[in-house]
């Protein structure tokens, strides 16, 4: 009887034993890792060093944010910290890109004069703002036949775009002097030929009949109209159904 009380109390002292080591474990093990929290200090790699110098040249970021600070809300700055760590870097993900544009992606403005307003006597400023309209310009004369069927000619045999500005000078305003203005200006004889400009340059009025009439000479004239045309007007021959 007695050597079974003894046993009973020598379980319980080692229950009671194991109950104080788990105990003693568990505040040690508390204040380790509260120790352990406390001297934490966030770990900048290079390029989060490099994001925050970019970005404090900017005033995107002050440059107080990534010290560590060692008082009890450590923690929540650190929080704070990789916070803006990932917003800076979305912000870099948006920002724009300022790269020059290439020079094969930028289309060449080649156009003559700017848009202005005239006066219905002011013959070159208006014929500055018809070729301001468009970088292909045809002044006709709907009066005269040779005129209107270079015109029709033209038309059905080259593809231009943009499209071909026609500019009636016997019905425009002030046609009469447009047209003096540009025989003035080109010494051109022939009062019946229409005028073509491309770019603001004329092609010769005596060769354009010429080279139209004859299909052998519309290679050439291709080639020619192009080189005026540069990189911003595309001038193409028309294939022409061989049943027609």
């Amino acid at each position: 009887m007695y050597r079974g009380k003894s046993n009973g109390l020598q379980n319980t002292k080692t229950n009671r034993n194991i109950f104080l080591a788990i105990l003693l474990i568990t505040i040690f093990g508390w204040f380790l890792m509260d120790n352990i929290y406390n001297n934490t200090e966030v770990k900048f790699t290079e390029e989060d060093i490099n994001l925050f110098s970019s970005f404090r040249r900017h005033g995107v970021v002050s440059p107080d944010i990534y010290v560590a600070s060692n008082d009890n809300d450590n923690i929540v700055k650190n929080l704070k910290v990789e916070k803006e760590i990932r917003d800076i870097r979305d912000k870099i993900r948006t920002l724009p890109n300022n790269k020059p544009q290439s020079k094969k992606n930028m289309v060449q403005n080649v156009n003559v004069a700017k848009r202005v307003t005239c006066d219905e006597n002011q013959v070159e400023c208006n014929f500055k703002e018809i070729l301001h309209n468009s970088p292909v310009v045809l002044l006709v004369h709907s009066l005269q036949d040779e005129s209107t069927y270079i015109q029709e000619k033209l038309h059905e045999t080259f593809e231009i775009y943009p499209q071909m500005l026609v500019v009636d000078m016997d019905k425009t305003l002030q046609g009469k002097n447009l047209f003096s203005y540009m025989k003035s200006m080109n010494k051109i004889e022939d009062s019946k030929l229409p005028l073509l400009f491309i770019n603001g340059q004329l092609f010769s009025p005596s060769l354009l009949p010429e080279d139209l009439e004859d299909n052998a000479k519309h290679l050439g004239l291709l080639k020619k109209l192009q080189e005026l045309g540069k990189d911003n007007i595309i001038i193409k021959k028309k294939i022409i159904p061989s049943n027609i």
